[in-house]
Formats: C-alpha cells, sequence, structure tokens
C-alpha cells in the first residue's frame, strides 16, 4: 500500500509540474445521469479527487475522455475499490464498468459515468489510506 501511495504522490507531482496531458474530450459542461444538471468535465486532480480547473469536485467524466482526472481515479479505483484496471488515465469500457460496479455496490443508479453521487459514495485514496469524501 506504501509503495502505490508513493507512486501515486510521484505521479501527482508530474502531473503538477508537467502539465500537459490533455483531454481529448474536454466540453465545458456535460449532462448528468438524469439530464437536469449540467456539470463541467473532471480535467485535474485536487486532494487525490478528480476536479475542474477551478478545483471543484463538482465534475464529470464518461468513456471517452482522456486526462489526469481519469487516472486519480482508476487509482483510487484499483486501491480502495477493488479494481483492477490500467492506470492509463484513459475512460475506456474497463473504467466504465469499474465505475459501475462501484454505483451496484452502493446502491445507486448505475450509468458507468463518475460524478459527485458517485463521488460520495467510493474510497479515495488519500495519504492516510482509503477514505470517503463527501
Amino acid at each position: 500500500m506504501q509503495a502505490r501511495l508513493k507512486k501515486f504522490l510521484g505521479t501527482l507531482g508530474a502531473i503538477a509540474a508537467a502539465g500537459t496531458m490533455a483531454a481529448t474530450i474536454a466540453p465545458a459542461a456535460a449532462a448528468s445521469s438524469n439530464g437536469t444538471t449540467a456539470l463541467p468535465t473532471c480535467t485535474t486532480v485536487v486532494q487525490y479527487l478528480p476536479a475542474t480547473s477551478d478545483k471543484s469536485w463538482d465534475c464529470l467524466l464518461e468513456q471517452g475522455i482522456s486526462n489526469h482526472a481519469v487516472k486519480g481515479l482508476q487509482i483510487s479505483l484499483n486501491n480502495c475499490n477493488g479494481q483492477s484496471l490500467a492506470e492509463d488515465g484513459i475512460y475506456g469500457p474497463a473504467t466504465r464498468s469499474a465505475v459501475a460496479d462501484v454505483q451496484r455496490s452502493a446502491g445507486i443508479a448505475v450509468d458507468g459515468v463518475y460524478g459527485p453521487n458517485t463521488r460520495k459514495n467510493m474510497l479515495w485514496l488519500t495519504a492516510t489510506g482509503c477514505n470517503s469524501r463527501n
């Protein structure tokens, strides 16, 4: 666990230093799974969680997006939520399925799209281990 945490922290440092991995799909806003609220796409990582460029955790990730926020999500899905994903920053079918597994386990709507409700119902890798982030 310590080695993975060090790797994750090193990745975050490299991300901050490089600031180069751009989203392949980065709309200004995306519709939530219920279609009623528009939220921006997560593009970065703040305190280990996917966030927007203005540091808000209220954002969305879905299949087709490739960026640092996805990599942060994948790291926590693997380390704290029992998944076995490539930590490549690509929100492909495997990441969508892993998010759906977390949603199903939490008893929330299952759509495979990461958003605020999923964030509140999964565990996140932090400096102190796996914790919830409401």
